[in-house]
């Protein structure tokens, strides 16, 4: 659990209502503020409002989906890729691709293990306050 006294926040991506609820609920749990979209276009509206110190994103998903959202991210925001987690159900190839192509935290294949995206979500958010990590690729 972190601190309370340093707040952080969490962005949620995924057009799907039940992983949304997921990860919203262990993301409080473990003391982070979250917010939720179901698509890039949602994403970028919350991004437009608020800082976030991680995003938890699918690549699949309608309007916008992951991929046009990281394009938009290189080209508007690129400060905020390096706290990307990818979390999809995507081919391990496009993960990869995704992971070589972007300067993400790392890419996670679901159904993913939850104590391993925990530590990942955790990891970013820490990090991103003090000093920069390589980005890894988890398959």
């Amino acid at each position: 659990m972190l601190s309370t006294s340093a707040h952080r926040d969490v962005l949620v991506v995924d057009d799907d209502a039940a992983t949304r609820i997921l990860l919203e609920t262990l993301l409080d749990r473990a003391g982070l503020t979250v917010q939720m979209a179901s698509d890039g276009e949602e994403a970028l509206a919350v991004l437009a409002s608020c800082e976030v110190d991680a995003i938890v994103m699918d690549l699949f998903m309608p309007r916008l989906n992951g991929r046009d959202l990281l394009e938009r991210l290189t080209r508007e925001r690129e400060e905020l890729l390096p706290r990307v987690i990818v979390l999809s159900a995507a081919p391990e190839s496009l993960l990869h691709e995704t992971r070589s192509r972007y300067p993400i935290w790392c890419a996670m294949r679901k159904p993913a293990d939850i104590s391993e995206l925990m530590g990942n979500v955790l990891d970013c958010v820490v990090h991103r306050s003090t000093s920069p990590v390589a980005p890894r690729l988890q398959l």
